[in-house]
Parts: C-alpha cells; sequence; structure tokens
C-alpha cells in the first residue's frame, strides 16, 4: 500500500510538472519564435526557424493539449520540408562554388570541386568541370595540378567509355567532339612524361573525322612526342649497342629505322606549319614548329634546306606516315 501511494505520488508530481512546462504562454512564445523565420527566403533565417522548431518539440512535443498537439505536427511536416530544400539547396551551393572556381580562378578548382566529386563520385559532369579547369590553368599549374587534370581527364574519358552522357556538354557540342577533346588535353599535358601514349593518342586524332585532324596543334604535338619517346629511346639504344668498334649484328639498319623515325616527325612538324602559316590564331604554332622543322630536315640533308618549301606545300596532300 505505501509503495502505490509512493508511484501515485510520484506521477501526480510529474503531471503538475509537465502540465507547468505546457504553459500556454510558454508555448506561445516558443511558437513564434519558429514562425518568426519559417517563410523566410535565406538559408540563414530558415536555419532560425528549423533551430526554433526543434527547440519547440524538445520542450512541448509531448504535451496532450490540442493546442500543443497541432503546433507539434505542423512543425514536424515543415522540418521535413525544410529538409528535402535544404539537401537541394546544399547541393546547388556546391555546384556552383565549383563551377565558379573552374570560370574564375581554375587553378583553385580541384580544391573547390571536392565536395561537388565526392557527393557523386559518378557525376560526369563533375569530372569535365575538372578537366576543363586543367586546360585553363596549364600554362601555370604545377605538376602536381597537372597531375590532377590528367586524372580528372582519364576518369572522364572512361566514363564516357562506360556509356554515361551529360548535358550539355561541357567539352564540345557532342560525344564525339567531347572525346577528342578531352584525349587532346590529356595527350597534350603528357608528353614530356608518357610521350609514347601522347603521340598514340595524337595520332589517332590526325586519323579521326574529328576537327582535331586539321588542327596544327595536332601535329605540333605529334612530332614532339615521337621525337621525345621513339626517336630518342632509339638512338639512346643505338648509342649503347652500337657504339663500339665492332657493332653486333643487330646493329645492321639500326641508324636507317632511327632516319625513318626522324623523317615522321620532320613530316608532323611539316604539316603543322602548313596548317598554321598565315593564321595569326595559330602563330605560336608556326613560331614554335618551324625552327625545329629546319633543323632536323638540315641534318636529313647534308645541312641543307633545299626542297623544305616543296615538302611544307605539298605535305596536306600526302597520307599521314
Amino acid at each position: 500500500m505505501k509503495r502505490f501511494l509512493t508511484i501515485t505520488l510520484f506521477l501526480t508530481v510529474s503531471a503538475i510538472a509537465a502540465n507547468a512546462q505546457c504553459d500556454t504562454e510558454a508555448v506561445t512564445a516558443a511558437y513564434e519564435r519558429f514562425t518568426a523565420n519559417y517563410k523566410a527566403t535565406t538559408p540563414e533565417k530558415k536555419k532560425l526557424a528549423n533551430d526554433a522548431g526543434t527547440e519547440y518539440l524538445s520542450k512541448f512535443g509531448e504535451c496532450p493539449g490540442d493546442y500543443e498537439k497541432k503546433i507539434a505536427a505542423y512543425i514536424r511536416d515543415w522540418q521535413t520540408t525544410y529538409k528535402n530544400w535544404h539537401e537541394q539547396y546544399e547541393a546547388r551551393r556546391i555546384e556552383s562554388e565549383c563551377t565558379n572556381a573552374v570560370d574564375k580562378t581554375p587553378a583553385h578548382a580541384f580544391e573547390k570541386c571536392r565536395p561537388y566529386i565526392a557527393k557523386d563520385p559518378d557525376n560526369l559532369r563533375g569530372y569535365l568541370l575538372l578537366s576543363l579547369a586543367g586546360f585553363k590553368s596549364a600554362k601555370t599549374a604545377d605538376k602536381a595540378t597537372k597531375a590532377e587534370a590528367v586524372k580528372a581527364m582519364r576518369k572522364s574519358l572512361e566514363m564516357i567509355k562506360a556509356g554515361k552522357t551529360v548535358d550539355p556538354w561541357v567539352f564540345g557540342g557532342n560525344k564525339e567532339e567531347a572525346v577528342s577533346t578531352l584525349e587532346f588535353f590529356s595527350a597534350s599535358l603528357t608528353i614530356d612524361t608518357e610521350p609514347t601514349e601522347a603521340a598514340a593518342a595524337m595520332l589517332r586524332l590526325a586519323h579521326s573525322n574529328s576537327s582535331y585532324n586539321k588542327d596544327p596543334n595536332t601535329y605540333y604535338y605529334l612530332a614532339r612526342s615521337l621525337h621525345n619517346g621513339e626517336v630518342k629511346k632509339q638512338v639512346a639504344q643505338y648509342n649503347e649497342k652500337c657504339s663500339g668498334a665492332t657493332p653486333p649484328a643487330e646493329c645492321e639498319g639500326f641508324n636507317d629505322r632511327i632516319e625513318a623515325m626522324i623523317d615522321r616527325v620532320i613530316d608532323a612538324y611539316a604539316r603543322a606549319v602548313a596548317l598554321s602559316t598565315g593564321k595569326p590564331e595559330h602563330a605560336s604554332i608556326t613560331t614554335a614548329a618551324k625552327p625545329e622543322l629546319v633543323e632536323l630536315y638540315k641534318k636529313r640533308h647534308g645541312d641543307s634546306d633545299a626542297g623544305l618549301e616543296k615538302l611544307v606545300a605539298e605535305v596536306l596532300s600526302k597520307p599521314l606516315p
């Protein structure tokens, strides 16, 4: 009997405390803190309303009165809508920070775009934006940033070839141009580190139906990558194996193979010059390619440039070696 009276007394005291907590004046004040910002359009004020709503539910969410129950139900519904709005707002904000960095400060885009990529690792648009940032900052970027750019470009190519699409395409107006552009940029950034792979990519572009088969940059980079890769590699092998007094039999024809490869480099430089000469937008290619062409041509023709002008004039009418 004594225990029953103790429990009854406890429940009575709890009920009195609960009723005191659910005081109409306190409930109304808490609700007004919520309604002060619940229709706001800015994220800061919406958050204030959400915080006020959470506070109301923690204090008065279990109040037994109809008035309190209706308010609690309304706040719960509002918070569900707020959660969806907040998620969409955050997604737009994260994407906007990425795109703004690509547009205005491309060198910092790799840092700014990390949350955008992390939110959806299969987001092709995110990797295409990073690829664009890499291209924009290529001239001033350090090795690490260039490596990040190449990684993004190759990831983009991998996703496109696996069937991923995006609208609109960040590079070019369609899938084919996007693929060609990504291959061109990734190869142009790896000429010094991966010349053989870069040469293969430029050769594919030269044989493609894309705009890059008539772009002097394609042939300039093809010439450089061939020279940095195959020519230097074969020259190093020749010097190692065939420079002695009695070179082995395998050295026969080695020099011919080197000269044939140099002729391919000359052909590529000649195409770059032919496609860029007289075009102001490609003047830098003419300036860079012509001295290299003259030097290599003269080495192959007894220090004479006789026939060089004819080669440049006719090279585009001949098939690519």
